[in-house]
C-alpha cells in the first residue's frame, strides 16, 4: 500500500527508568614549571628530535625574533643553537625524520614569507628549501607519513583554506583539498595516519571547529568541536589523544582540553598555571612542555611541563536492572566515576560465557531487540576508561514471553463511501490498568491521498482497553482501502 502522512497516539505504559552519563575526567594531570627559555617571545614553534625540544623564532617587544634553542628536560637545561636565515614570527614547523622544516610566517621583509628552511640538528645547520606555493602566516603545520601539510593561515588574498603538501624527499610541493572553511590561527596533530585540526579564526571570528583530514583519500570530515572557542593555543600529542593548550578567546586563557580521535570526545584537564597565548609546545619522555607566548602584559620564555595522571581502572557498574515490556528488553544501571564506556554481555547461561552485544555505551542504558521468545537471558555490563575494564557487575535475567502488550485496530463496517466518519478503536490485549506510568508512543500511518484525519482521543486510560479516533474517508466510493499501524517492531493493516 502507499504510505503517506502519519499521526501519533500517546498513551501511558510502564517504562524502566534509564538515565545517561556524564562522562568524568578520568585524571586531570598536574603542571610545573621548569627552566625558562632564555629569549622571551611568542609566535614561536617548537618540534622534538630525540628527546629534546627545539624552539624556533617569533615575536618580541616590537621585533622578529631568528632565535634558536634546544630545551634538554632530562638536564632541566636550554642551549643555543644557528639562529635561522631569516628572523620571523606565525611560522609552522614540522619534524620529517630527525630533520626539523619551518615554513612560511612574516618577517622583517614585510609581507607574507614562502620561505622554507630546513634544520639538521644533529649538524646544527640550516639550508634552504622549494618555497611554499602560495605565501602565508598563521597557518597550521604538521606532519604526517613523512610528508608535511600546510593548512590554512592568512594570505595576500585574505584568510585561506587552502592546503598544501611538501614532500621533503623530494623537496616538491602539492596542492591538495582545501579545508572545508577558511581559518587562522589554527593548530594541526597526526594520530594514526590521520590530521585533525582545530579552531582559529575565520571572517566570522573565533571558531572551535575540528576537522579530519585523510591524506590517503585527500578528504576531509567534521568531527565534534572544541568546548571552547579558542585560537592561538597550542597543540601536542600524547598516548593517541590530542591536548589543546591555553590561546585566547576574548581573553587570554589558560584552559586544556584533550580530543580522543578514537571516540571523537572532549574532556577537560588541569589548566596551566598562567594565562598564556601565542605560546608553542612539544613532547618528550611522556610529558608535554608548553613553552613561551604572551600573558596580556607581557612575552614570556614560560615553561610548563605537564603530568598526565596515571589513570586506573573503573569500579563494575552497580545496581544492574532489567524490565522487559513490549516486545523489548530494556537494561539500566549506575554511573561508574571514571568510566568513558561501557560494554553490555549477554549469556544464556548463568554465569556465562557471555558475549559482549554492545560496546563503546556513554549511556547507562541499553535496549535488546534481538531477544526470541520463551528463552531466559543473562546480562552483566563493565565499565572502560584508558586504563582498562571493570569487572563485570552484578548479573540479571529476564525471559520475553507471549505476553506483551499487542496492538490491534477494529472498526464496526467493512466497506465506507466517501465522506464517510471511519471510527477506528485500538485494541490493547494483554494491557494492564497499572500500564499507565510513562508514555510510549504508538504511530497510526494513513495514505493521504485516501484519508484525513478528523479527531482522535489520545487521553483514555489503558484500563479502559481501547483507544479510539476517527479518520475521514476523503476519496473513491465503495472502495476497500487500509489503515496501517506500525507499533514497534508489530504491524497490522485493517480493510475499510
Amino acid at each position: 500500500m502507499k504510505k503517506g502522512m502519519g499521526f501519533t497516539l500517546v498513551i501511558a505504559l510502564l517504562c524502566l527508568c534509564l538515565g545517561s552519563i556524564t562522562v568524568m575526567a578520568e585524571g586531570i594531570g598536574s603542571w610545573t614549571t621548569k627552566a625558562p627559555m632564555p629569549t622571551e617571545r611568542g609566535y614561536l614553534e617548537a618540534a622534538v628530535v630525540n628527546g629534546i625540544i627545539y624552539t624556533f623564532g617569533g615575536y618580541n617587544q616590537n621585533s622578529y625574533s631568528a632565535a634558536v634553542e634546544a630545551f634538554n628536560p632530562l638536564t632541566n637545561t636550554w642551549v643555543g643553537k644557528a639562529g635561522m636565515t631569516s628572523a620571523r614570527a606565525y611560522f609552522g614547523a614540522a619534524e620529517v625524520s630527525g630533520k626539523i622544516y619551518v615554513l612560511g610566517g612574516i618577517g622583517i621583509q614585510g609581507g607574507y614569507l614562502s620561505l622554507v628552511e630546513e634544520y639538521d640538528p644533529a649538524k646544527n645547520l640550516w639550508t634552504k628549501k622549494a618555497p611554499m606555493l602560495t605565501a602565508r602566516d598563521a597557518h597550521a603545520a604538521v606532519a604526517c607519513n613523512g610528508k608535511i601539510y600546510i593548512i590554512g593561515g592568512n594570505g595576500q588574498s585574505g584568510i585561506l583554506s587552502s592546503v598544501e603538501e611538501y614532500n621533503p624527499a623530494t623537496n616538491l610541493w602539492t596542492t591538495k583539498a582545501s579545508i572545508p572553511k577558511e581559518s587562522q590561527g589554527l593548530r594541526a596533530a597526526t594520530v594514526n595516519g590521520k590530521i585533525y585540526v582545530f579552531g582559529g579564526r575565520d571572517n566570522s571570528g573565533i571558531t572551535q571547529v575540528v576537522y579530519e583530514y585523510n591524506p590517503i583519500t585527500d578528504l576531509w570530515l567534521n568531527k565534534t568541536s572544541m568546548p571552547v572557542k579558542k585560537e592561538k593555543f597550542a597543540v601536542e600529542v600524547l598516548d593517541s589523544k590530542i591536548y589543546i593548550i591555553g590561546g585566547n578567546d576574548a581573553n587570554m586563557l589558560s584552559s586544556v582540553e584533550e580530543y580522543d580521535p578514537t571516540t571523537n570526545t572532549w574532556s577537560t584537564k588541569e589548566s596551566m598555571q598562567k594565562e598564556v597565548s601565542c605560546l608553542t609546545a612539544g613532547q618528550a619522555n611522556g610529558k608535554i612542555y608548553a613553552i613561551g607566548g604572551h600573558t596580556g602584559y607581557n612575552w614570556t620564555g614560560e615553561t610548563q611541563e605537564y603530568t598526565l595522571a596515571k589513570s586506573t581502572k573503573p569500579n563494575a557498574p552497580n545496581n544492574l536492572k532489567t524490565n522487559l515490556r513490549m516486545q523489548r528488553l530494556n537494561l539500566g544501571w549506575e554511573p561508574v566515576t571514571g568510566a568513558t564506556s561501557y560494554n553490555v554481555k549477554r549469556a544464556t547461561t548463568s554465569g556465562g560465557p557471555y558475549t559482549t552485544i554492545s560496546s563503546n555505551l556513554t549511556d547507562t542504558a541499553y535496549t535488546d531487540t534481538s531477544v526470541v521468545t520463551n528463552t531466559t537471558y543473562y546480562y552483566v555490563v563493565s565499565a572502560v576508561n584508558s586504563a582498562g575494564e571493570s569487572a563485570n557487575s552484578n548479573e540479571v535475567s529476564a525471559m520475553f514471553t507471549d505476553q506483551s502488550i499487542i496492538p490491534n485496530l477494529i472498526t464496526d463496517k467493512e466497506k465506507y463511501i466517501q465522506d464517510d466518519i471511519v471510527p477506528l478503536s485500538l485494541i490493547l490485549t494483554n494491557a494492564q490498568a497499572g500500564d499507565k506510568t510513562n508514555s510510549v508512543t504508538f504511530e497510526v500511518e494513513y495514505d493521504s491521498s485516501t484519508f484525513e484525519l478528523a479527531n482522535t482521543d489520545p487521553n483514555v486510560s489503558v484500563a479502559n482497553g481501547y483507544i479510539p479516533f476517527d479518520t475521514k474517508l476523503s476519496l473513491g466510493t465503495g472502495t476497500t482501502k487500509t489503515v496501517h499501524i506500525t507499533y514497534l517492531n508489530m504491524d497490522n493493516d485493517i480493510p475499510l
